[in-house]
């Protein structure tokens, strides 16, 4: 019976991991849609690259977006799964020299997942959506 139980928390935790490697990168694919094609953060990107034309591409560029907002994802959060699947370990004098390696590859999961997300939610995106823009205040 406890084997069962155990089993079950296994299987959840599973499925919740499962989850989050969806829903995370769609929600990074999302964000970065909006930072760099929205009307939105169309005048906050001109100044930016006004400044700046190397930060303003990267924010005129989704797959940079992505893989900048997956960078600070990743080091808020790793996927318990991720871990479980991704981790190698290479010890000497009690120091793991591959944490910067399995570090690396779970962004470069959690970026590719958000890559491919955006490629498939844009052009869904771009049909669906008005194609007037609101000016806020006038009437």
């Amino acid at each position: 019976m406890c084997l069962c139980a155990s089993l079950t928390d296994l299987w959840g935790l599973i499925v919740l991991n499962a989850i989050y490697l969806i829903l995370l990168p769609l929600a990074i694919a999302v964000a970065a849609i909006v930072v760099s094609r929205s009307l939105l953060f169309d005048n906050p990107r001109r100044w930016i690259d006004r400044k700046s034309s190397k930060i303003g591409y990267g924010l005129k560029c989704t797959f940079c977006v992505c893989g900048w907002l997956s960078l600070i994802l990743t080091m808020l959060y790793r996927s318990p799964l991720l871990i479980c699947l991704f981790t190698s370990n290479w010890s000497m004098w009690s120091i793991n020299f591959l944490v910067p390696l399995n570090f690396l590859i779970h962004w470069g999961i959690v970026w590719f997942i958000a890559t491919r997300l955006e490629l498939r939610t844009w052009p869904e995106l771009q049909k669906t959506a008005p194609k007037m823009f609101i000016r806020i205040g006038s009437r």
